[in-house]
């Protein structure tokens, strides 16, 4: 039932991908290639946030945080994507534009993703970069259709989207490339979910409450361990594999995929050296027959 759950997370996020960025980007009043900043801000000023001045909250449901150069936008609900677009402060036209993942606006922790955009001083494209290409087969579309099977988001009502965070990270679980994921599940953001996933298959690592503050700075968050399963399970070529991760990994043998790190010295050897063995024996033995066969017979075939 959950394999079925985490298929149609994957349909609905995959079919709205594109189209809900794309169809976004073109009604938005505020997608624009050229900006006057001041003109903009006069003309929005009833949309801008009481308690936040440097925010505006549109019509249409997108927050956004502009400046001279440098503009956040959050599209309405569900999107869990940040867009983002610098502009050459001389002129106002655009200088670089795409997207970030989950909400960000100055200060907060952004990682790119999609297509990134590229202009010269005369709004020309210089050149584009695909920045989903550092992702591995568990990017973050599967990461939020992990996280909406788990139920701390909605991908259907954008649930929670301002209030998780996600990055890579390389140095904790013994220099392992995985997924840090923290989700707050209430206003305060005392309280929420962190996870922590391999970042090429996605296998769950571990998983925590966070239960509050450790202490009253507000700067270190307390957190109580619900699934550990980091222990090494097993051992295969020098390589260890926690329980769920030598489950992926023997599925990925039956269906004959692997995935690799950059070492080629821990590569699993799936040669199967007996077949090659006997397929060298059998012809051998025909060659050598083959001659023996010659030179026993080469007198009577030479006979008219």
């Amino acid at each position: 039932m959950k394999k079925i759950i985490l298929f149609a997370s994957l349909l609905l996020l995959n079919s709205c991908k594109t189209g809900l960025i794309t169809n976004q980007e073109k009604k938005g009043d505020y997608m624009f290639e050229k900006i006057d900043y001041n003109k903009w801000e006069k003309d929005n000023a009833a949309f801008k946030d009481v308690e936040r001045p440097s925010l505006y909250n549109l019509k249409d449901g997108s927050f956004v945080y502009p400046s001279n150069t440098d503009w956040y936008i959050l599209p309405p609900k569900p999107a869990f994507y940040t867009i983002y677009k610098l502009y050459y402060e001389s002129s106002g036209i655009i200088k670089e534009k795409g997207k970030y993942f989950g909400k960000c606006d100055p200060g907060s922790t952004i990682m790119k993703i999609g297509i990134w955009t590229y202009f010269d001083e005369q709004g020309k494209v210089i050149r584009e970069e695909d920045e989903d290409k550092k992702f591995g087969a568990f990017g973050y579309n599967e990461l939020l259709a992990f996280l909406d099977q788990e139920k701390v988001i909605n991908l259907r009502t954008g649930k929670n989207r301002e209030n998780f965070s996600a990055f890579i990270n390389d140095t904790e679980l013994k220099g392992r490339k995985i997924w840090h994921v923290k989700v707050y599940t209430d206003k305060t953001r005392y309280k929420g979910v962190r996870y922590l996933l391999d970042f090429n298959t996605g296998a769950l690592l571990m998983k925590f409450s966070i239960i509050g503050w450790e202490n009253g700075n507000g700067t270190d968050y307390k957190f109580t361990k619900i699934i550990d399963n980091t222990i090494i399970y097993k051992t295969e070529n020098g390589i260890d594999y926690t329980e769920p991760e030598w489950k992926e990994h023997q599925k990925k043998k039956e269906e004959g995929i692997y995935y690799y790190n950059n070492d080629d010295d821990n590569k699993p050897n799936n040669t199967n050296y007996s077949l090659w063995i006997v397929v060298l024996i059998v012809v051998f033995v025909v060659i050598f027959g083959g001659f023996i066969y010659l030179t026993n017979h080469s007198r009577s075939l030479l006979q008219p």
